[in-house]
């Protein structure tokens, strides 16, 4: 007659997971990055994953709209300069340049 007259327990585990991963602040840390490589897994189903910089040159941005995580090495704009000139035994008082570039402590040229 559609009585319910028995029934079954089912346990149900559901895999943990990370519900949110967050972008940490922006270093300024020169140094190389240090620590060990090992798995990071979720405590629970509710855990966060925090990701953060090692350096000032690594840039993480998030989009929560699209759920993407973008990792990218700072970009600077390098201007070239050149100057040319002629030199010959028969020319008094010519110069030429001689380049010198500046370096940061990351090995990129800034100047």
């Amino acid at each position: 007659m559609g009585h319910v007259v028995g029934h079954n327990d089912h346990t149900i585990t559901l895999p943990y997971t990370f519900k949110t991963i967050k972008i940490g602040n922006e270093s300024t840390a020169v140094v190389n990055p240090t620590g060990t490589t090992s798995n990071v897994v979720a405590d629970s189903t509710k855990d966060s994953l925090t990701i953060n910089p090692s350096n000032k040159w690594i840039r993480i941005f998030s989009d929560a709209a699209s759920d993407t995580l973008t990792i990218g090495h700072e970009v600077h704009t390098v201007t070239p300069s050149t100057n040319e000139s002629s030199l010959s035994s028969t020319t008094a008082a010519k110069t030429f340049m001689i380049p010198v570039y500046d370096y940061d402590e990351g090995g990129h040229i800034v100047g």
